[in-house]
């Protein structure tokens, strides 16, 4: 009987073991792979709309574009050196996907989000202190300006999908209709109303994170003077305006403030496929580049744009040369 209990109790902890050594699909496995999951459908979305080709052939026959002329306030040094800041920090994130491999490409998934931004944002800024705008010298005045821009159909359809207005369920969209799909992490790449549709999430929860940021910022009270935390549709509607619309410069500063200051866990997970996510990426930035450096183009002119990159370096000329290949045949 000893010999039996004894068998017993070792066959029991033998499956203890087990059942503890056994991979399990828990809920936090399981939240992990709609998170990334949901991620892949964002950048696939985004990059699926956004196509260079697309983008400059829509730009071609926009009124705006066709009368848009240099200011006389604008400064060619300034904007020399900042393209080529953003021209460096694309060339960046290519070679960081194209050398890198495994693990060390999913690690470095954590700085190719800022790095996206950072480019975009330095060749926008390179273009609108072309154009004469005041706005860029912080990232919210930047961005708000790029969303009035969209707005006022100076930019291409396919990169002038925005969201606006405050509460959650007053949200409208412009450019990127959302509707009913099979399931949140539904996507198919093929048809356009998923691709809007998911794209729209992307913009929502974006723009709610940021409505929500802004509001606890203000540190605003209840009656009894704890911090508050529900908001009234006032308030939101205030801290909407100032926002302005949301917009792609949104959605790629919501993911460098994430890998900069943020929770970066997500970003390291086995499940994000960074083999999936960086072309999507580079294809993003691309298409917003190719817009503002038609515009920097035009101004200027083909022999003036052509000096800026005769005297940019080799090693960071190649990708915006082939966009300069394309910009002058429309």
């Amino acid at each position: 009987m000893k010999s039996f209990r004894s068998f017993a109790s070792r066959k029991h902890l033998s499956t203890l073991i087990s059942a503890y050594s056994m991979p399990k699909l828990s809920s936090t496995s399981t939240d992990e792979q709609a998170r990334a999951r949901m991620n892949r459908n964002q950048w696939d979305a985004l990059s699926t709309r956004m196509r260079r080709q697309d983008a400059l052939r829509q730009l071609s026959v926009l009124p705006y574009f066709k009368t848009f002329k240099t200011s006389k306030v604008s400064d060619f040094n300034t904007i020399k050196q900042l393209l080529r800041n953003g021209w460096a920090t694309e060339t960046l994130l290519v070679q960081n996907f194209k050398s890198l491999t495994g693990d060390a490409l999913k690690s470095s998934l954590v700085w190719a989000f800022p790095q996206a931004y950072y480019s975009v944002f330095s060749v926008t800024l390179a273009y609108y202190n072309l154009a004469g705008f005041t706005e860029g010298k912080t990232h919210s005045s930047l961005i708000k300006k790029f969303g009035d821009e969209a707005s006022l159909t100076h930019y291409p359809e396919i990169i002038s999908f925005l969201a606006c207005d405050g509460l959650e369920r007053h949200r409208t969209f412009k450019n990127c209709q959302k509707v009913l799909q099979p399931s949140t992490l539904h996507f198919d790449a093929n048809n356009t109303d998923s691709v809007d549709t998911t794209i729209a999430n992307f913009l929502n929860a974006t723009r709610k994170s940021d409505l929500q940021d802004r509001l606890l910022r203000q540190k605003m009270k209840t009656k009894s003077n704890k911090p508050k935390k529900r908001f009234s549709k006032e308030e939101y509607t205030a801290v909407s305006k100032n926002l302005g619309f949301t917009s792609i410069l949104s959605l790629l500063y919501r993911k460098r403030i994430k890998s900069n200051y943020g929770n970066i866990d997500s970003l390291l997970s086995s499940e994000l496929d960074a083999d999936k996510i960086f072309p999507c990426l580079i294809k993003v930035v691309d298409c917003i580049h190719a817009i503002h450096e038609a515009y920097i183009c035009r101004a200027i002119g083909e022999s003036a744009y052509v000096k800026i990159l005769d005297l940019t370096p080799m090693s960071i000329r190649e990708l915006p040369n082939n966009r300069f290949c394309e910009i002058i045949t429309i």
